[in-house]
């Protein structure tokens, strides 16, 4: 009983999602920046999954040598690390009055 409310669960789940990501895509107009913000992600996502360490971990005497999620997790972490920087690079660059100098 429990496996066919956890399935319905998920299938709500998927059917809601697809259905908000629908909505939101449907009135979206792409602008240059917009498409250049995509490939820089994608791009950045890339390299850093190039980039990404492959070194077996031992964890609590377990250990974990799967390439390929070792540098899916690297890729995650180095990713956000950017992504980070570069939004606090942007909050800095915003409140000190340089974005008007730049106009």
């Amino acid at each position: 009983m429990i496996d066919v409310i956890l399935y319905t669960i998920y299938i709500l789940l998927a059917v809601g999602t697809g259905l908000a990501l629908w909505s939101a895509l449907r009135h979206v107009r792409v602008t240059p920046l917009m498409a250049g913000v995509g490939a820089g992600l994608l791009a950045l996502l890339a390299l850093t999954y190039l980039l990404a360490d492959t070194t077996p971990l031992t964890i609590n005497g377990r250990t974990f040598d799967d390439v390929f999620w070792l540098r899916v997790s690297d890729m995650l972490i180095w990713t956000s690390v950017v992504l980070m920087l570069i939004a606090a690079l942007g909050v800095i660059v915003s409140t000190s009055g340089l974005s008007r100098k730049l106009k």
